[in-house]
């Protein structure tokens, strides 16, 4: 799979999930731009592509904003004539608690930084990709949308929203040319997640780098007859 000559915008670039993503698509010789709100994830991020810095632009911005999504793409497509793949990796997580204990404000939170961001960037990327008759758009959901579990109803139902996006686009854009697909990680293998689960058998986890591999996948041509689809991306957790 060769991006070489492909623009790709992946939001939330500083997590440990984006920076998978745009290194394996680095690696694979695209022009990444990334989206992030910490000065200090975006520097380690920097250092982390080591010489594959120069094919990477860092951008702070807030992806729960039309304005500031819309001045982003916009800019993007200015520079670089174009965008190729959205993968849009941003999002939020805050659960167990059950329902009657959640706030409304930690499902307002949920909302936007899970489906508000999705829908933002797809809202603005998409007549980009119409206007050159493709592209490839993978957006990230969580295995609660689809397997609902205990005290993660706002964060399970936010992302539920999130697939159900992804498959609505598809279904809008499949006769044009650009595919949205989505996948569905269970617990990724962090060093978040094994310090707050330190006794988790942590070895089952799926890893950063071979959840960057699946979305490679999706965003290359030979993925091109794939749309609509919310693929699992459990590891060995089931």
């Amino acid at each position: 799979m060769n991006f070489k000559d492909k623009v790709v915008v992946v939001t939330g670039a500083a997590g440990t999930l984006g920076e998978a993503v745009v290194k394996a698509f680095l690696e694979e010789a695209a022009t990444v731009v990334g989206t992030y709100r910490g000065e200090r994830g975006a520097r380690q991020l920097e250092e982390a592509v080591g010489p594959h810095k120069g094919k990477l632009s860092l951008e702070n911005v807030d992806l729960t904003d039309a304005s500031a999504v819309n001045g982003f793409f916009t800019e993007t497509r200015n520079r670089h004539a174009r965008v190729d793949v959205l993968v849009n990796v941003a999002g939020g997580y805050r659960g167990g608690k059950p329902l009657h204990e959640t706030s409304p404000v930690d499902l307002d939170a949920l909302i936007a930084t899970n489906l508000k961001t999705a829908f933002l960037c797809c809202h603005t990327v998409v007549p980009m990709m119409l206007a050159r008759g493709r592209g490839r758009i993978v957006l990230v959901g969580a295995k609660p949308a689809i397997d609902p579990q205990a005290n993660l109803a706002a964060y399970g139902a936010s992302k539920a929203a999130v697939v159900n996006l992804a498959a609505a686009l598809a279904a809008e854009l499949r006769p044009k040319g650009i595919t949205v697909n989505c996948i569905l990680p269970s617990i990724i293998d962090s060093a978040q997640n094994r310090q707050a689960m330190p006794d988790a058998p942590h070895e089952l986890w799926p890893k950063p780098e071979e959840l960057a591999r699946v979305i490679l996948f999706l965003a290359s041509d030979d993925a091109a007859i794939i749309s609509g689809a919310a693929i699992p991306v459990y590891g060995r957790v089931g």
